[in-house]
């Protein structure tokens, strides 16, 4: 149980923001770029406010971690500035921290737990990251499509160039 409440508090931004954008060889795209410079700023509010959602000591259900508060603060501000500039979506981003702050409250007046925010919390993460990913694709397949025609006009071009030597 204690385990459980213990990665329950990995909620919003420990695991929101992988959303579909790992890193690759290529170069990255710029939400890939505002999600690597996010994770170091996570990492920075966690080393000044002491808070790690990765590496909580027993916690009862409806009870905030020492520094929880402020750590959410400082995150939230990271998601407004680094994250939303970026993506074309900041009203998923925005409707998440409002929900998490909802549900936050929720928590700490006993009326639900740290696993059902999680669980909640989950769910929009997840459809923020069917968001993007789809988004991501249709950027890709627009990228293509636009260099696939791009190769056609050319191809046309030089055709129409090269039937001068038939005429």
């Amino acid at each position: 149980m204690i385990e459980m409440r213990q990665r329950s508090a990995s909620w919003l931004l420990a695991a929101t923001f992988v959303i579909g954008l790992g890193t690759s060889a290529a170069a990255e795209t710029p939400m890939e770029e505002a999600y690597d410079t996010f994770r170091e700023y996570r990492a920075q509010c966690t080393a000044k406010h002491g808070y790690d959602p990765d590496n909580l000591g027993p916690l009862s259900d409806f009870e905030a971690a020492p520094g929880e508060a402020d750590w959410r603060t400082c995150v939230y501000k990271g998601v407004r500035e680094i994250l939303m500039p970026k993506t074309t979506y900041p009203d998923l981003y925005r409707d998440l921290i409002a929900k998490d702050q909802r549900l936050t409250q929720q928590v700490l007046a006993a009326q639900l737990t740290r696993q059902e925010r999680r669980t909640l919390i989950e769910e929009m993460i997840s459809d923020i990251r069917a968001t993007e990913s789809a988004h991501a694709a249709l950027s890709d397949k627009a990228k293509t499509s636009e260099s696939e025609q791009q190769r056609r006009d050319f191809t046309r071009r030089m055709i129409n160039d090269l039937r001068g030597f038939t005429r």
